[in-house]
């Protein structure tokens, strides 16, 4: 797994994450990997927000 992450601005908190959780009983569905990503530019010192989404389908 590799999470990237940037210095946040004027010393502030992050409060985002990830919650990763594991069990040893045999699940239904295999792992998978899933990449979301966007193509916009955050200029230095300023706050943006960008949105991504997938579509998943189930059996």
């Amino acid at each position: 797994m590799q999470v990237h992450y940037a210095h946040s601005m004027h010393g502030g908190s992050d409060n985002s994450g990830v919650n990763l959780f594991y069990t040893g009983k045999p699940m239904p569905k295999l792992a998978g990997v899933l990449l979301l990503g966007t193509a916009g530019f955050i200029r230095p010192m300023s706050m943006e927000h960008m949105e991504t989404a997938c579509t998943i389908d189930e059996d």
